[in-house]
Formats: structure tokens, sequence, C-alpha cells
């Protein structure tokens, strides 16, 4: 039993080690106040929106008061004509690649 103790507790160490590591240096997402895409659409057309972020299907952005906020696109054709016919900066981030970690526990796929 006292050994067993002993050989886990080193283990039990780097495991807390890491999740502290983790937690402290890993990516900080802001919270943007989230608004309804018609609420997006209105103020769009107001030339209220300054600039905004796409990513997959959510969008970010600021408002011309500084404000920023977040909403979802939910698939509209149109979107970017009216961003950019309302002097919009857009800026859309890749997708997302798998870490390395993730490539190698899900393996090859055959």
């Amino acid at each position: 039993m006292k050994n067993t103790l002993k050989s886990l507790l080193p283990w039990v160490a780097l495991f807390l080690a890491l999740t502290f590591a983790f937690n402290h240096f890993g990516g900080r997402t802001q919270v943007n106040p989230s608004i309804s895409y018609s609420n997006f659409i209105a103020a769009l057309t107001q030339g209220n929106v300054k600039q905004v972020s796409i990513d997959g299907n959510t969008i970010t952005g600021l408002f011309g008061d500084g404000d920023r906020f977040t909403t979802y696109d939910p698939g509209d054709p149109h979107l970017v004509d009216d961003l950019l016919k309302n002097h919009v900066d857009i800026k859309v981030l890749p997708p997302e690649r798998p870490s390395f970690f993730m490539q190698i526990q899900i393996g090859p796929r055959f």
C-alpha cells in the first residue's frame, strides 16, 4: 500500500502541474454580449457596425460606438455583400486544425 502511494504521488503531482499550466497559459476568450441576428442586420443597415470577425458561423464584431457583440450566421448567402456594401472591415478566420495530440489520439482513418 505504501509503495503504491509513493509511485502514484509523482503522477498526481504531474497531473496537477499540467492542469495548472494549461489553465494559466491556455487561451482566454473574451465574452461579448450576444445579440440576435436580426438586431445585427438592423445595426448593419443603419451603418452602426465597424468591423466583424467571422469564425465558422460565429460573428464577433465592433459597433461604431466601440461596443463589442457576438451573433451567429444562420447561413445568410448575402451577408458578405451586405457587409461590403456598408463598408465594414471583415476578418475571416481559417478553420481550426486539430492539434498534434488530437491527431495522435484519433489515429489514421482507414
